[in-house]
């Protein structure tokens, strides 16, 4: 019976001696790769928790110091003076700290140059806070466009004024309107009123000066 089976085994093919032996390796899900993973991760914080309480045990209770978040200090920098309103018009004058304006404007129109503005007026209102306390010079300078002062020997205008506020006084206000006469532009284009204090430039206002001639049907063209 024996050498029955032998010879059985014996004559059995070689490939289904094989697909005995060798066994099919078992099918392994994504699941199965990432869930030892996600456990890990879900048990992150409560680990973290244990050895950071372990630390502590070990170095003793004087170590334990309670976290204080530093403050923020903001970088205050010094803003300059505020100006409110600054125009060129015709008229301007200050009624009981009310600032009272007509006709502002920013282009003059002449058949000819130069052009000669007889009068007009700059208006002006500032805003003081009590950081602006103290002695200042305001500048006032109408310059062309390549930076040249309009009257270079009369200009740049520095009248020098001090700021004192009152106790418990958040801001004041002032108004400041100054008279130009026989304003002289020697040619057409863009010219600039430059409003400073203390050597900042706080506005600048342009100015353009343009000719006009008549046309055929007596309106006015720019040239």
């Amino acid at each position: 019976m024996k050498f029955k089976e032998k010879q059985k085994t014996r004559g059995q093919p070689i490939v289904s001696n094989l697909r005995k032996t060798l066994k099919k390796p078992p099918e392994v899900g994504v699941n199965d790769v990432l869930a030892p993973a996600v456990r890990g991760l879900w048990n992150f914080p409560r680990l973290l928790a244990l050895r950071l309480a372990r630390m502590d045990s070990e170095k003793g209770p004087a170590a334990r110091k309670p976290l204080r978040a530093l403050p923020i200090q903001p970088i205050i920098e010094p803003s300059p003076m505020d100006i409110q309103i600054a125009t060129l018009c015709d008229f301007a004058a200050d009624y009981n700290g009310k600032l009272v304006i007509s006709g502002t404007f920013d282009t003059l129109a002449a058949r000819a140059v130069p052009v000669v503005h007889p009068a007009c007026a700059l208006a002006m209102r500032f805003c003081f806070t009590p950081e602006d306390a103290g002695r200042h010079k305001l500048s006032i300078n109408i310059i062309n466009e390549d930076g040249e002062s309009l009257d270079p020997n009369n200009m740049p205008i520095e009248p020098e004024f001090e700021i004192q506020l009152p106790k418990n006084v958040p801001f004041l206000t002032r108004n400041i309107v100054m008279n130009l006469q026989g304003l002289r532009f020697p040619e057409a284009g863009i010219y600039s009123i430059d409003i400073g204090c203390d050597g900042e430039i706080l506005v600048r206002l342009p100015l353009r000066i343009v000719q006009v001639s008549q046309g055929p049907n007596g309106e006015s063209q720019m040239s």
